[in-house]
């Protein structure tokens, strides 16, 4: 994975939100973007635990009011979905 993406304030590494970073494949993807000098951000589920390194928001994404507060003024370069399906 090559850094690519430009960051909107090119003051500050690309900021990337990141959903499903608590499983398997988020961990490892979080891992990466990290390595890679980018500013993540973590929307979990409110009964997600975020390991310490990790910097995160509880949302409910399933409520407009809930992530348009998690996204607040914030400026996002990128989303990234690692989300499984729940069923």
């Amino acid at each position: 994975m090559t850094n690519h993406m430009p960051a909107s304030d090119p003051n500050q590494p690309p900021h990337v939100v990141l959903l499903g970073a608590t499983g398997t494949i988020g961990r490892a993807t979080h891992a990466a973007l990290r390595a890679r000098g980018y500013q993540v951000t973590c929307f979990l589920r409110a009964k997600a635990t975020a390991p310490l390194d990790m910097a995160a928001r509880k949302v409910d994404l399933s409520d407009p009011a809930s992530l348009a507060q998690a996204f607040g003024a914030t400026q996002v370069d990128a989303v990234v979905s690692c989300m499984a399906s729940r069923s």
